[in-house]
């Protein structure tokens, strides 16, 4: 099967590839900027290329678009897919819940194609792991759940200003990063409210491709500070300013269990202090496809599994209702606006 990519940035730096290795042939690119499509083309040896999304929805030979723009996009993009009957899967977040309503609405007319949000960390085989060792009871009654994404990449007062420091836009790391593990934190442990919301921005003030100062809207770190139905504290921490190196980790801790998971192993331990370990190439079985090690992460992982479920359910006609849609990403958004207010 066929796909398309619209927007260049998350397909280059690893899409593309999660979505080869599960079976589908990268066979469009779009960009508005002609010369990065070229280069992204290039590199992965795609056929066709496009500056307009609106003439690449008309090509018959795309079975699967993948909705990669900026945030403000996404609702214009999708409404025109959905008119079109095309499938498609679309980057989170968009920019108000009512974007999200109305497209709930619009496939009510339209059923029965794929229409998949990319909350493609529920995939990744560790976070797999973990939700099965939470349903079947391995780690007690859950307690607390601790989530840190760690960076440097908005450390540099010479990062140039772009739609990802614009609130309006949809930029922001909550946005950005933090909604994929909202999600998360909903399919592992169920409905929760927010508590407590902090941000910070580095910096007030980024130049632009011409040099002219831009006030930044958008912020570079979060700390989010939750409670679940079940009473289970949690708590995420996306860090994009912090000059010591990078983490991806999460730590739940149960009443007979606890247990750590980092891009390299997974680590339980039991009431009695005793640890085990599991390195994640042990339930990885495609970690070692990947020779960059910059895909050794979390959302390519997950993103092969879920391109795997989108191109079963393409082939078979299965139950694409099991697939992450707009109604999980309906709940993430309300979070994302509640979070803005608190």
């Amino acid at each position: 099967m066929n796909i398309g990519y619209i927007g260049v940035g998350w397909p280059d730096r690893g899409q593309i590839l999660a979505f080869t290795e599960a079976g589908f042939i990268p066979t469009a690119i779009c960009s508005k900027n002609i010369e990065n499509a070229k280069k992204v083309a290039q590199k992965y040896q795609i056929p066709k290329i496009y500056n307009s999304w609106e003439s690449m929805i008309d090509d018959s030979e795309i079975d699967l678009f993948s909705i990669t723009t900026p945030p403000w996009l996404h609702y214009q993009i999708c409404k025109k897919m959905i008119a079109n009957n095309k499938n498609f899967i679309c980057e989170s977040p968009f920019l108000n819940s009512h974007e999200v309503v109305d497209l709930i609405e619009l496939i009510k007319q339209k059923p029965n194609r794929i229409r998949v949000v990319d909350f493609e960390l529920r995939f990744s085989p560790c976070f797999e792991y973990l939700k099965s060792l939470i349903k079947a009871n391995e780690l007690g009654n859950i307690i607390q759940v601790e989530v840190n994404y760690i960076d440097s990449f908005n450390l540099s007062a010479l990062n140039v200003y772009g739609w990802e420091n614009d609130k309006i836009k949809g930029g922001g790391v909550l946005n950005l990063i933090g909604a994929h593990y909202l999600d998360l934190i909903k399919w592992l442990f169920g409905d929760y409210e927010i508590i407590h919301v902090g941000k910070h921005t580095a910096y007030d003030q980024r130049s632009d491709l011409d040099g002219n100062l831009t006030k930044v809207t958008a912020e570079d770190y979060v700390n989010i500070f939750l409670k679940t139905d079940k009473q289970i504290i949690g708590n995420i921490i996306v860090n994009t300013i912090q000059g010591f190196g990078v983490e991806r980790s999460i730590c739940v801790t149960g009443s007979k269990k606890s247990i750590y998971i980092n891009t390299e192993h997974i680590k339980i331990i039991d009431s009695q202090k005793k640890v085990s370990e599991i390195k994640l190439k042990e339930i990885n079985e495609f970690q070692l496809h990947f020779k960059d090690k910059n895909l050794h992460n979390e959302f390519v992982y997950g993103s092969v599994n879920l391109a795997k479920e989108i191109y079963k359910v393409m082939e078979s006609r299965g139950n694409y209702k099991d697939l992450p849609g707009l109604n999980d990403m309906l709940f993430v958004q309300k979070i994302l606006e509640k979070s803005d207010n608190i």
